[in-house]
């Protein structure tokens, strides 16, 4: 496993792999805006760009049962399945997802969307694949924020590029959304911020500087999330 680029996504796999193991946050989706929509037990829902799969593993471990999911990225789809145990899932392109028009009643798209070259051609395939009335749950990291803007500038100082390349404000996120197609339901804050970049653990100084960085942003709005519903 070592470099790639495609769609727009330049990176390390192993970085990726060990941010997402070492994470403290569970990304449960049930903690944040699932956590009153129990009937989705019933529906069936995609994860687009999955990851190492904590969302679909946080949906199942709920009684779940119709997750589904793809990566662009085959190593991360492959310890999905191999160390959670994860089915539904393969590697594919948020440009082209592998499913059939208006099949799923919600779609999970996080942190993913700063990172894709065509952000409105991947919002515009999330809108085909799911039912009408069907809902988007997605989240934009604040561009204006110390957290963001540390995180691209690091990848850039650390591997001549970021994988954040897009840019987004909250008016921007919800241009892109109702613009193809989508009414905002509603819209959380986001605080905080955790840095991990691996490499840079191994020197005390500059772990110690991210635990500092991390402490420094912890209240401050990292992005938005928002729950949006597919309109005709």
């Amino acid at each position: 496993m070592g470099e790639i680029e495609k769609e727009g996504i330049a990176t390390d796999i192993r970085e990726v792999i060990d941010i997402f193991l070492k994470t403290k946050d569970s990304f449960s989706v049930y903690e944040r805006f699932f956590s009153d929509e129990i009937e989705y037990k019933k529906h069936r829902v995609l994860d687009v760009g999955l990851g190492i799969g904590t969302y679909i593993k946080a949906l199942s471990d709920r009684g779940v049962n119709n997750v589904f999911g793809f990566d662009i990225v085959y190593e991360l789809v492959e310890v999905a399945k191999k160390r959670f145990g994860i089915r539904n899932v393969i590697t594919s392109n948020a440009l082209r997802i592998p499913f059939k028009d208006n099949v799923f009643d919600a779609v999970l798209c996080y942190n993913l969307i700063e990172h894709v070259s065509l952000p409105d051609s991947v919002i515009s395939e999330v809108y085909r694949v799911l039912r009408d009335g069907g809902k988007l749950y997605i989240d934009f990291p604040n561009a204006n924020s110390l957290g963001d803007i540390a995180f691209r500038w690091g990848g850039i100082v650390l591997r001549g590029r970021t994988s954040h390349i897009q840019k987004f404000t909250k008016k921007r996120a919800i241009k892109l959304l109702e613009s193809n197609g989508f009414k905002i339901n509603r819209t959380k804050e986001l605080r905080g911020f955790t840095f991990g970049f691996p490499v840079l653990n191994r020197i005390w100084f500059t772990r110690k500087l991210q635990e500092v960085l991390t402490y420094l942003v912890r209240n401050a709005i990292s992005g938005w999330e928002i729950e949006a519903e597919k309109c005709i």
